[in-house]
């Protein structure tokens, strides 16, 4: 027997010893798992319930199994598991931490073991647990597991063990679901199974099992209350006073043995009187969550057909059933809860049919959205009715819900007030005066109100009251309700409509203009697809200009006082095509305004000059493009040269520049000569093509500065104003490298050099002024900078702070922005946070930039993510090299020399550690002793060393275990994307870094010349290389190397290499010649669309959880927060593909998901691709790429990807193709 077998042979004994069996029961197990002796020497074994033994004496054997999948010695896997039945029977699911995945390895058929058994076990494993109880559960992962074999369900049913019921209950629901089919009932009568003869006995075990306990259902226990057990007792006698059931009313429940009982009996209720009257006890008591658990248990899907018969069968009201249906739809509608509106649907026109009067009942109790679906249906039954109650009756009360429903969500200190201003009882004044005591509207989809508000209208054509909801909404603020239009922006007329009919109430209601402003900056803020933002914008430029050929001097002075957005939108609405609508009634009144416009781009000029001194980086940016395009306005431009303000200056010299005629250059020339604002002599210097002075520099072609020329600079203007919120308590003193402490002044000259700065980042006189100053100083001047900026919000409009104290902190401030990096996308704060991550990496500290690429390899928030990508990017720019370059030259050394040794002085001893080949650290003494950690400081050792070193060793093994985690994840990269290194780069960081030699030497890598495999080599211990035969190699001086993928080796070289790595007791430290290969099949090499995932049933959170942690991405949200595809980009190889499936929902994980359809892979160039929200570019069309074109390595590694993530399915629609979205 090999030593490997014997080993865990020898460690699963050791599990068992923790399960206390005896000296026989030890023997007979190892004799089993030896090959000595059959499965029946297991019959000797005790039964022991595992429930009641410790996590810790169980915890064991999950891991003995992991070890087992992962060297595929499957046979041996079932054999531990044949062993732990013997044992515990069912029980034994307690030593799966994870069960499901224990489902995964039977129903595939890699778990070889009895069906039967292995259902025992899953069923125990999940039967304590109510969100297992359900149709699905049962149906479409119980009944795989037994091959939908009622004959299996049986035996797991009849071996079952375990001190409580549930999975009984579970596994005998399950066995009669499968006996009696859909067909049983339809041939018999309605709601009636056809039972066979031999299951007359077993069904009596069935009602007993969810009759007895019925007691339970209750919190407390109501077993021994007599009113409560005389009407069980009738259950189990076969009959049941329904009169008697008004007791069970306003009782407390316990949802978990409600759910298992009722929804069990509910199961196959058709089979026995005393199963439908169990569901008529539990209706009684809680007829809601009673038609919650039917809907979830329906595994035969009669809740539709059972509509309006659910009062007849099961004793459950009219009334209860249609408020329930009622606030199912409500929930659905708004996306709060799942919804299948077919199924809700069919009750409801059951409901309808039969009890007409209690609907109409229900319809006028009903929220909005639920009352307006249940509309549909009485206009669709009942049109004289719909007429009636629907449009002449049912007004004022529909408006009330709509009304309800607004004020639901606004939560108003003075809600009366707004309510009366909605019901039209008061005037937009009395709006205007409570403005201020509105609260801030909550982050979120507004688009159910702004849904019901359009639902009424287009029902009731009350534009009065849709008017006074625009004129709530934009007093209120809320963006969302502004953007959620019903029409896309492919159906132009009716988004126009749609958009024009906003403002229209807007203005009927009589909404000031500034505040119609703020509407369009709401809606452009909150709009993110690029199409529908256009579309916006040239809809509200329309209107805009409409109002000011119509209400011009209005329009202007609300223009005027807008805020920043506000105030580029009127650039935009002055510097456009009028487009107007005139008609004889505003001819009159347009007639200046038409004149102004005629005169083309010399329209308005004085209302957009009176722009030239807005502080708006948006606002500049427009005006210096349209003076820019005006070149008849030269005279009024070259007199923003006089101006006193800097801005206008600026704005002059940058529209000069870009005209760049003679005439033009020499009026620049002019003004440098008198110049004296050293960021407008910069400006000066680039349009007059001088040397550029950076940005935070002094400039060049004027006088040279002294520093102390620089700090009085710097201040000039009172800029230190800006710094106010910084002073208001004391910093820590700052010394100069002189010795004298440095003035006030000076330190705040450094700060301004940062504040300045239109877009942060290193600054020249910065540097300037800090290389003489004290930087240890320095450094806690800076933290403390930091700490104050922090305490008064971490303001983003102050960001300046975290390049200053990334560039002047030290290393101690590098943990703490770590630390804010993760934290601030947690609050919503993504932005602070990307800037945070940029400012890292021009920190000096080596150890910064390691950080930003770990985050650039991986982090949850995609923002972050990207930012930290392009700090990497830009660092690697300044450098001259790539950013895989940057990358290999950040790998730290950790102190290690070339024999991958440090050593730790505490004084009196000292200590050496070494790295291995499985990457893990080794201490040992003076002497040469293996200890198994390094020892804390001893009274005999030098203090201050032995603390130092003690310190170093703990910083070490933090490091160690982020930088081996890091490297393994570029290591899958450089495999799957065929990143080479030339020979000289691949010795300096594989042979010469101690941290990667190791994971060199556990790799097979390859000599490429033109992508095409040439020669495999090993790099040995001992610094030789040899070939899959043990050959010595020469490495060649000029090459190019990288690791060699599966799929570029013949068989029989993959196996050499494999047993080679054996031989020498190597693990390798990524998943390398063990990685399955994956080919295009001849059919897809004629497509662009790989369809072998197609039909996929997986639920959307694993989906999205597995791609997530493998590098992809969640693609574009659309309307109502849904998205449908995942994608990656992999810019080394210039290609992406995109996963596309049915569609989840942002927000889904709160309802623990839903199963979702896999439809293909697309692969496609990267940047080809717009993603954002409400985004709707996707790869198709001539974007999308052949499948044959795309590199065999890629395709296997996509397609390798994709196996691990849809393991765990078992289940295919073959249909897929045809319920395609």
């Amino acid at each position: 027997m090999l030593r490997a077998e014997i080993t865990q042979n020898d460690k699963i004994i050791s599990a068992l010893e923790g399960l206390q069996l005896g000296g026989g029961e030890l023997e007979a197990a190892g004799k089993y798992l030896r090959g000595e002796a059959g499965e029946e020497i297991l019959s000797g074994i005790a039964f022991r319930d595992m429930t009641q033994m410790s996590s810790d004496s169980l915890r064991a054997f999950d891991p003995l199994f992991d070890s087992f999948y992962k060297k595929k010695r499957y046979e041996e896997a079932g054999k531990l598991f044949n062993l732990l039945y013997a044992i515990g029977g069912s029980t034994c699911s307690q030593c799966f931490h994870y069960i499901h995945g224990f489902q995964n390895m039977a129903h595939s058929g890699v778990l070889k073991i009895d069906r039967a058994r292995a259902l025992a076990v899953y069923t125990h494993g999940i039967s304590m647990h109510s969100y297992n109880y359900g149709a699905h559960t049962l149906m479409q992962v119980m009944a795989p597991l037994a091959d939908s074999d009622p004959r299996v369900v049986l035996q797991a049913y009849r071996e079952y063990r375990g001190t409580a019921s549930n999975g009984k209950i579970l596994l005998i629901t399950l066995y009669f679901g499968l006996c009696c089919g859909q067909e049983d009932m339809e041939a018999g009568k309605s709601g009636e199974l056809l039972l066979k003869e031999e299951d007359r006995d077993l069904l009596e075990e069935y009602e007993d099992l969810v009759a007895e306990p019925l007691g339970m259902i209750f919190t407390p226990d109501a077993s021994k209350v007599p009113e409560v057990r005389e009407l069980t007792e009738q259950i189990r006698q076969g009959g049941l006073n329904r009169e008697q059931l008004s007791v069970l009313r306003n009782r407390k429940v316990n949802e978990t043995i409600f759910t298992l009982l009722g929804g069990c009996a509910f199961a196959n209720y058709g089979l026995s009187e005393k199963l439908r009257n169990v569901v008529v006890f539990c209706g009684a008591a809680s007829p809601a969550l009673m038609l919650s658990v039917m809907e979830s248990m329906d595994i035969r899907g009669e809740m539709k057909r059972l509509g309006g018969e659910l009062q007849e069968l099961f004793g459950i009201s009219s009334r209860e059933v249609i408020s329930w249906a009622a606030r199912r739809i409500q929930g659905g509608l708004t996306h709060r809860t799942a919804l299948d509106i077919s199924e809700v649907k069919a009750i409801l026109q059951g409901q309808f049919d039969r009890h007409p009067a209690e609907f109409m009942e229900g319809y006028n109790q009903a929220d909005y959205q639920a009352a307006n679906f249940m509309a549909e249906i009485i206009r669709e039954k009942d049109p004289d009715l719909y007429r009636r109650e629907v449009l002449l009756n049912g007004r004022d009360a529909q408006r009330d819900k709509v009304v309800q429903l607004i004020l639901s969500a606004n939560r108003s200190k003075v809600p009366q007030v707004c309510r009366d201003y909605l019901e039209g009882k008061s005037q937009l004044e009395a709006l205007y005066a409570i403005r201020d005591q509105l609260p801030s509207p909550y982050y979120g989809a507004y688009w159910e109100h702004r849904k019901a508000v359009e639902q009424y209208v287009n029902t009731y054509h009350d534009e009065g009251f849709y008017s006074r909801c625009m004129a709530f909404m934009a007093l209120w603020g809320t963006s969302y309700f502004f953007t959620s239009f019903s029409a896309s922006t492919s159906e132009k007329e009716a988004f126009r409509k749609e958009l024009e009919h906003i403002f229209q109430g807007l203005s009927l209601a009589g909404v000031r203009l500034e505040d119609q402003i703020q509407v369009v900056s709401l809606m452009m803020d909150n709009t993110y697809e690029e199409n529908k933002k256009q579309a916006l914008l040239q809809g509200s430029l329309s209107v805009f200009r409409q109002y000011l050929a119509e209400r011009t001097q209005e329009t202007v002075d609300a223009l005027a006082g807008a805020g920043a957005d506000g105030r580029h939108f009127a650039l935009l609405v002055y510097g456009g095509e009028a487009n107007l609508r005139v008609t004889e009634e505003n001819r009159e009144v347009c007639g200046a305004a038409l004149a102004e416009f005629a005169k083309g781009k010399d329209a308005w000029k004085e209302q957009i000059l009176s722009y030239t001194q807005d502080s708006s980086k948006l606002v500049k940016q427009e005006l210096e493009q349209m003076l820019a395009d005006r070149p008849g306005w030269r005279e009024e431009v070259t007199g923003l040269l006089s101006s006193k303000k800097a801005a206008e200056r600026e704005l002059g010299i940058r529209v000069l520049s870009r005209w760049n005629t003679p005439q033009d250059q020499e009026v620049l020339q002019a003004l440098y000569e008198t110049e004296k604002n050293a960021k407008i002599r910069a400006l000066l210097d680039t349009a007059l093509g001088h040397a550029p002075a950076a940005e935070g520099g002094t400039e060049t072609g004027g006088p040279a500065l002294t520093l102390q020329d620089l700090v009085r600079e710097l201040h000039k203007g009172g800029k230190k104003r800006s710094l106010a919120w910084a002073y208001e308590t004391p910093f820590s003193p700052v010394h100069k490298k002189s010795g004298e402490q440095a003035e006030e002044e000076y330190l705040q000259a450094l700060l301004l050099c940062y504040s300045s700065m239109s877009k942060p980042g290193i600054n020249k006189d910065g540097a300037l002024l800090a290389e003489e100053l004290d930087s240890r100083e320095l450094a806690v001047y800076m933290g403390e900078l930091f700490d104050k900026w922090m305490e008064t919000g971490a303001e983003a409009k102050k960001r300046w702070v975290l390049f200053a104290a990334s560039i002047h902190g030290g290393s101690d401030i590098i943990p703490r922005l770590h630390h804010q990096i993760q934290e601030w996308p947690q609050m919503a704060r993504g932005a602070i946070a990307s800037d945070a991550v940029q400012a890292l990496a021009l920190s000096p500290q080596p150890q910064a930039l390691l950080i930003v690429d770990g985050i650039a390899r991986k982090f949850k928030f995609k923002q972050v993510k990207a930012a930290a990508g392009q700090a990497l990017e830009f660092a690697a720019e300044q450098l001259g090299l790539t950013r895989e370059q940057l990358e290999d030259k950040i790998v730290p050394s950790l102190g290690f020399d070339e024999h991958m040794e440090r050593h730790f002085d505490y004084g009196n001893r000292s200590f050496t550690v070494t790295i291995t080949t499985a990457l893990e650290v080794e201490v040992f003494d003076e002497n040469g002793k293996k200890l198994k950690n390094m020892p804390a400081p001893g009274v005999k050792d030098d203090a201050e060393k032995a603390a130092a070193a003690y310190g170093a060793f703990k910083d070490m093994k933090k490091q160690m275990k982020a930088t081996v985690s890091s490297q393994k994840q570029r290591l899958e990269m450089a495999l799957s994307t065929e990143r080479n290194w030339t020979t000289e780069a691949w010795r300096e960081l594989f042979v010469q870094n101690p941290i990667m030699h190791q994971f060199a030497i556990g790799l097979v890598w390859g000599l490429y010349e033109d992508h095409r495999l040439v020669q495999s080599f090993r790099y040995m211990e001992d610094g030789s290389f040899n070939t899959e035969d043990e050959e010595e190699y020469e490495l060649p001086e000029q090459g190019q190397i990288g690791l060699v993928h599966p799929i570029e080796l013949t068989k029989e070289s993959l196996e050499t290499w494999k047993q080679q790595l054996e031989d020498y007791e190597i693990t390798q430290p990524i998943e390398q010649l063990d990685r399955a290969v994956y080919y295009l099949t001849q059919e897809e090499q004629k497509s662009k669309s790989l369809e072998r995932f197609g039909g996929v049933l997986i639920n959307d959170l694993s989906l999205g959880g597995k791609l997530t942690a493998l590098g992809w991405y969640r693609g574009s949200v659309q309307d109502a927060g849904c998205f449908y595809t995942y994608y990656r980009e992999d810019a080394s190889v210039g290609l992406g593909v995109e996963l596309h499936f049915s569609g989840s929902f942002v927000g889904s994980g709160s309802m623990g998901g839903e199963e979702v359809t896999v439809y293909d892979l697309r692969f496609y160039k990267v940047g080809t691709i717009e993603r954002g929200s409400y985004c709707y570019d996707e790869a198709e069309g001539e974007k999308q790429l052949s499948l044959k074109d795309i590199p065999q390595r890629y395709f296997s590694e996509i397609v390798w990807q994709m196996t691990k993530v849809t393991a765990s399915s078992k289940e295919r629609d073959e249909d897929w193709k045809t319920g395609r979205r």
